[in-house]
């Protein structure tokens, strides 16, 4: 009876580490010293792609110390058969802190994050190169060198830009629309053609899913063209891009429950339709965008996929533009979960700001309360952000518009981890202007209690606070530079006000 009892309880423990192995994805290998000395940190940081913490502002990022010889590894729970995983380093070496792909010094970002699908497990050795390339071998490793071979593909379409550019001003968009389709055939074709190879390698499921990863970025990037922006002179060519030319045939035709499993899907769709909405608003200038858009997405869509792209709506738009239509949007999500999410997003717009406490080049201590009965304008940046010097310019129009109202503050926070460093920044005048509050983390830069609360993975990032210390935005407007065609087919330097500023200044005077 005894050795009955000894073989079932053998039984039970294989088929319980059976199962939990199975469940997990495992990671381990090498990174080679240069990215450590670049980044001067012996961390690598995993980001667990799960799209309702993002909207919350509370995505799962695992942190992995690296050993020596460049040795890390780690395990991975996963709840569903595909996860996404980027991997990131903190910029420890500039001071700033701030977390950065892993890869950014071979191809910075180009609007989309290299994230890498696994499945339940997979088990694979990783060695990360000294431009942070990424090789790939063991159990499941063929899919993710794939995805690396697509992530390394040239960009085709910036290849051209110079040339589309040369035909925007000269006003012939039949051309570049005609150019730049014939370039995503192309890469569609590449990146089906590298699919191919490996065709008797994957299940249908993985195979339709990298295809459509593939080409659905292809396509997110040609979206994102210039010619297909809105400015007054394009309409014709836009109306005729989108009646005849999206690239709907480039997507594998596979059902809704692996269409809503691709981040870049989603993207796509949502871009697809914004450009939609907008190039409506440019005829008929009700500037009500984002409630026709809801329609659309309500009407086109359904099941999974609308809940999907519902979520990535709110997400990824300016929250002023989704707070009058919050509740719409919940009551037409069929998924518990996603609602439920909404819900608490929504309930956190209300909220107050996290009551800080900065301090000035001087030690003067500044807390949240200090700032009752006035509207608040905070900006985050780091010495060596050169996105935060663009911002700093575009701000000093806001800032002019404002001057002598003294119930708009604008303050500015450095995450620089060194004072000394932040001090000498503060002088060149490149990334604050006169008039701000100028105030500091004390050193502990992304690891500050107000940056942990917003979640805050880099700058420049702002937020709104009103007059009783509630939170209006931590995603407002941003007042980026902006370029258009004139009348004369030729580049112009920016507007006074572009549509970012007017949008930001319009969202501040609603709280006055």
């Amino acid at each position: 009876m005894n050795k009955f009892f000894q073989i079932l309880l053998s039984i039970l423990f294989l088929t319980t580490t059976a199962s939990a192995q199975g469940t997990q994805i495992s990671l381990h290998g090498t990174i080679d010293s240069s990215i450590i000395n670049f980044f001067n940190s012996r961390e690598l940081l995993v980001k667990v792609h799960d799209p309702i913490k993002k909207l919350l502002n509370n995505e799962e990022i695992i942190t992995v110390p690296i050993q020596e010889k460049g040795k890390f590894q780690l395990q991975i729970s996963s709840t569903t058969p595909f996860t996404y995983l980027s991997f990131w380093a903190n910029d420890n070496k500039s001071g700033s802190g701030a977390r950065l792909p892993i890869q950014f010094q071979a191809r910075n970002a180009n609007f989309l994050e290299e994230q890498y699908f696994f499945q339940q497990g997979d088990s694979i050795k990783m060695f990360i190169s000294k431009n942070g390339n990424m090789g790939f071998s063991g159990k499941g490793s063929e899919k993710l060198k794939y995805q690396n071979y697509v992530f390394n593909l040239p960009d085709f379409l910036s290849l051209i830009q110079r040339r589309s550019t040369e035909l925007i001003n000269l006003r012939d968009y039949a051309l570049v629309n005609e150019l730049e389709d014939q370039v995503l055939e192309l890469e569609c074709n590449l990146r089906r053609k590298l699919l191919e190879s490996y065709q008797q390698q994957f299940s249908p499921d993985v195979y339709q899913l990298l295809q459509l990863n593939a080409n659905s970025s292809a396509a997110y990037l040609r979206l994102r063209s210039n010619a297909l922006v809105p400015n007054g002179f394009n309409d014709v060519f836009i109306q005729q891009y989108y009646k005849n030319h999206v690239p709907e045939c480039h997507m594998s035709t596979t059902g809704p429950k692996l269409l809503s499993s691709s981040p870049y899907y989603l993207e796509y769709l949502l871009l697809r339709e914004l450009q939609l909405e907008m190039y409506t608003e440019s005829k008929n200038n009700s500037g009500n965008i984002y409630p026709r858009l809801l329609i659309t997405l309500n009407n086109k869509y359904s099941g999974e996929l609308k809940d999907q792209l519902l979520l990535l709506l709110v997400t990824k738009s300016p929250e002023e533009s989704i707070k009058p239509i919050i509740d719409k949007i919940i009551n037409l999500i069929g998924d518990q979960t996603i609602k439920n999410a909404l819900g608490r997003w929504k309930d956190k717009q209300s909220a107050s700001a996290f009551p800080f406490e900065l301090q000035d080049v001087n030690g003067k201590r500044y807390h949240l309360k200090d700032f009752e009965g006035k509207v608040l304008v905070m900006d985050f940046w780091f010495t060596g952000c050169a996105a935060c010097m663009q911002l700093n310019a575009a701000m000093e129009k806001i800032m002019q518009h404002y001057k002598n109202n003294k119930q708009v503050v604008f303050v500015t926070v450095s995450s620089d981890n060194n004072k000394e460093s932040w001090e000498k920044s503060l002088s060149t005048g490149r990334y604050t202007s006169e008039g701000t509050i100028n105030l500091y983390t004390n050193g502990l830069g992304m690891a500050h209690p107000l940056l942990k609360y917003y979640n805050f993975q880099g700058a420049p990032k702002q937020l709104i606070i009103n007059k009783k210390g509630k939170l209006v935005s931590s995603a407002p407007p941003r007042a980026d530079i902006e370029t258009k065609v004139d009348n004369k087919n030729s580049m112009v330097q920016p507007t006074s006000l572009n549509a970012n500023s007017r949008a930001l200044i319009k969202l501040i005077d609603q709280l006055l």
